[in-house]
């Protein structure tokens, strides 16, 4: 009975890491690009419940991932500033970590059933901080 217990935990392990490895490789298949479609940041404060838009845009850059787990995402400001932002990402059980040389942040990830379309949201209640990127694949 032990041994069978032992090895269900080891092919119920074995899947869920596959299934990671398998998303993970639908980030940066048919080369990995993604559009930005909708880049949100809100901010507020625990003294009100109202939420500040700090940033918004649409169609306004874009995020590569890699197969060696690098990446770059490209922003353009709504006066035409672009910004380069290289990171590094790992994907585990529906969170992207992504570091950066500004620090780590860690995305929940949700996709569409197609795996065409994905929804990057952060929120950080401490701080009272909200993050949402809406990406679709770019052909």
């Amino acid at each position: 009975m032990k041994n069978l217990l032992s090895l269900l935990l080891l092919l119920f392990l074995f899947n869920a890491c596959h299934k990671d490895s398998k998303i993970e490789k639908t980030l940066y298949k048919k080369g990995g690009k993604w559009e930005i479609v909708n880049f949100s940041q809100y901010q507020w404060t625990q003294n009100t419940s109202f939420i500040k838009p700090e940033f918004h845009c649409t169609h306004c850059g874009a995020i590569e991932f890699k197969k060696d787990g690098s990446g770059t995402m490209t922003l353009t400001s709504s006066d035409g500033q672009k910004q380069l932002i290289s990171f590094k990402y790992k994907y585990q059980s529906n969170l992207l970590a992504i570091e950066t040389n500004e620090g780590n942040q860690t995305y929940e990830i949700t996709w569409n059933y197609s795996g065409t379309d994905i929804e990057l949201n952060q929120t950080i209640p401490s701080v009272g901080y909200v993050a949402k990127i809406r990406c679709k694949r770019s052909k």
